[in-house]
């Protein structure tokens, strides 16, 4: 990945205090009408809550992974990746940006969805019987839809802002930077469910 110019986390608990740290940043940014900075950590905390998820799922070996390298996961993911993504997607795996990780995960809820039969791998097994005991499928997939909409107004303000007309801007921008943040608190939320008791690296007897 080359040398990092900013410094990681070391641990849990550091993560912990840097979340917390940028929340109180947000919320600051809000009630100052800071508005691009609050965009800013919302969508960090989007890539990094669809990060967990895919971490959780067993798609990475550690959390300081930064590509899908559980070869054995991946290979069979890549499969239900081919079949469910959408139209124009990739199924690359590739997650070094937004839409990668959401590719992905959108497709395994799909197929978890509508794969009537429990499937005969191991790994697919725990997988679905997971994803159906912690988490409202029908739900995640119109956030997941919701954030697509989202990254493609936040897109728009980072890639064009100076050929955006201000005013026109300005409507909407305190209600996308507020969006974006309950958003990410959703898919935190999915995440806490997801990993509850870190059931599928457990079975699979990998690292938590």
């Amino acid at each position: 990945m080359g040398n990092r110019i900013i410094q990681p986390v070391l641990d849990n608990k550091d993560k912990q205090r840097t979340y917390a740290q940028n929340k109180a940043k947000y919320k600051k940014a809000i009630a100052g009408e800071f508005y691009f900075e609050a965009i800013l950590i919302d969508y960090a905390m989007l890539e990094d809550r669809l990060r967990s998820f895919l971490y959780y799922i067993a798609l990475l070996k550690s959390k300081d992974s930064y590509k899908v390298d559980n070869h054995a996961t991946a290979q069979k993911v890549r499969a239900i990746v081919a079949e469910y993504k959408e139209k124009g997607d990739s199924n690359s795996m590739a997650i070094i940006n937004i839409k990668g990780k959401m590719i992905i995960v959108r497709s395994t809820l799909l197929w978890a969805k509508n794969s009537e039969e429990m499937p005969d791998d191991f790994y697919l097994s725990v997988l679905k019987k997971q994803y159906e005991a912690t988490l409202d499928i029908e739900e995640l997939l119109i956030k997941l839809n919701d954030i697509a909409d989202w990254c493609a107004y936040r897109n728009e303000v980072i890639h064009a802002l100076l050929n955006k007309n201000t005013t026109s801007l300005m409507q909407k921008l305190p209600h996308q930077a507020q969006q974006g943040m309950e958003l990410a608190v959703f898919m935190d939320n999915q995440v806490k469910k997801l990993k509850r008791n870190n059931k599928i690296r457990r079975e699979l007897k990998l690292p938590i």
